[in-house]
């Protein structure tokens, strides 16, 4: 199973300095990838659930800075050679899909082929209302014309589209991205999400549940693939926070928390599952803790990565 550790691009690390150290350190230790997150504005008054967490509450203060992720990634191209760059998850909806194709390739180029866009439908309204989007309760379909028009921009071939949010005459994107087929992660749990991996994408992104939730929800997908006629099950991606502590704490979802021996067999029971990639982010304790966090990995890495 691969492990990736989020970069420092949403807490007090977010700065060039920050973002290089935490990732030429990460690429040394031998991390598979390099995470980012995304948002684009900061509503200050907001009634949205956060959909990870039982109580619907938000972690992060409106000013709390977001790098935006494309961008960021594009400068993590430059200083690294080889982890993947990992966005966990593009906010299709907030873009347009020919910018994000352009944008995306390019990251792709400059990378050297190591872009895996992560998608979602996003969360947010307030987020939606303030770009001056109205259709927050019809981003999911918003999203799925977004991943066709991806996949049409990313063959280089002339292509128009007419659909029920975009519609444009015949154009030609390029640069197409370095890889043959550039991997697209859909993010979320829900069975709409898990219906749009299987017919657009390469893997599904969420928080860790249980290995028992995580081994249920691997079966529906199979299921789900099974029931499409599609050959290829989409991979299965995961992402919790991080903490070393000498206790290990009750599980929570999207949270793994205990000493190193502890993270060790939790991560295994997952790469057991047959878990392709999982993210670890320890973004919310600041920075200072995150490149403590980040050094203490090393036997996790060793263990789980080999």
């Amino acid at each position: 199973m691969e492990l990736g550790f989020y970069l420092p691009s949403s807490n007090t690390g977010a700065t060039r300095v920050g973002v290089s150290q935490i990732a030429r350190q990460a690429e040394d230790m031998g991390f598979g990838s390099l995470w980012v997150a995304d948002h684009l504005v900061a509503p200050t008054r907001m009634e949205s659930p956060y959909p990870f967490t039982p109580d619907g509450s938000y972690h992060n203060s409106p000013r709390t800075p977001y790098l935006e992720p494309l961008t960021a990634l594009a400068f993590v191209a430059g200083l690294t050679e080889r982890p993947r760059l990992v966005i966990s998850v593009l906010v299709l909806p907030y873009r347009h899909p020919l910018s994000t194709a352009k944008i995306a390739a390019t990251v792709d180029v400059l990378s050297g082929g190591r872009l895996v866009l992560g998608v979602g439908v996003g969360w947010m309204a307030e987020e939606f209302a303030v770009l001056g989007h109205t259709y927050f309760g019809r981003r999911g379909a918003n999203t799925d014309e977004q991943l066709e028009i991806l996949r049409l921009a990313w063959t280089g071939e002339p292509f128009s589209y007419a659909g029920h949010f975009y519609e444009f005459d015949e154009v030609v994107v390029a640069p197409t991205p370095e890889q043959a087929h550039l991997p697209i992660w859909i993010g979320g749990h829900t069975t709409a999400a898990l219906k749009r991996a299987v017919a657009s994408g390469d893997g599904v992104n969420v928080n860790a549940g249980s290995p028992q939730e995580t081994a249920e929800m691997i079966a529906r997908i199979a299921d789900l693939t099974a029931a499409s006629g599609r050959s290829v099950v989409p991979d299965v991606t995961l992402r919790a926070h991080v903490r070393v502590s000498p206790e290990p704490e009750a599980f929570r979802p999207g949270h793994l928390i205990g000493p190193i021996d502890y993270l060790i067999e939790r991560l295994a029971e997952y790469a057991e599952l047959d878990v392709t990639c999982f993210g670890l982010d320890c973004r919310v304790d600041g920075f200072d803790t995150m490149l403590d966090t980040l050094n203490a990995l090393a036997p996790v890495l060793d263990a789980i990565q080999g």
